[in-house]
């Protein structure tokens, strides 16, 4: 086995650090993404009768659920349509909430 001085290790260097620069790709584009939330989210986001409403572009409107009852809102949705699809729970759910991420 023979010692490499650190000088020399550059193309091993290299290699390491590329995971580091993906996740760096990766935290800037999640602060771009919230900060792009943020301002959505004081533009469309109104209160109406003690409750938070998104009013979309077209003027339609739909409540948005505090985040901790979210979970119970589409499970209970997902048992009422028969246990389908999330995709299926998120199109029944749609007309009457929203919120951001809710398709994720």
């Amino acid at each position: 086995m023979e010692y490499n001085k650190p000088e020399k290790m550059i193309v091993a260097d290299s290699l390491s650090r590329i995971h580091m620069e993906d996740d760096i790709k990766k935290d800037i584009n999640i602060k771009r993404s919230l900060k792009q939330q943020e301002g959505k989210w004081k533009k469309h986001v109104i209160q109406e009768e003690n409750k938070k409403c998104w009013v979309f572009d077209d003027g339609r409107k739909a409540e948005v659920p505090e985040v901790n009852i979210r979970k119970g809102l589409i499970e209970e949705n997902h048992k009422l349509k028969g246990h389908r699809s999330m995709l299926s729970v998120y199109y029944a759910m749609k007309p009457k909430y929203y919120w951001p991420g809710m398709k994720n």
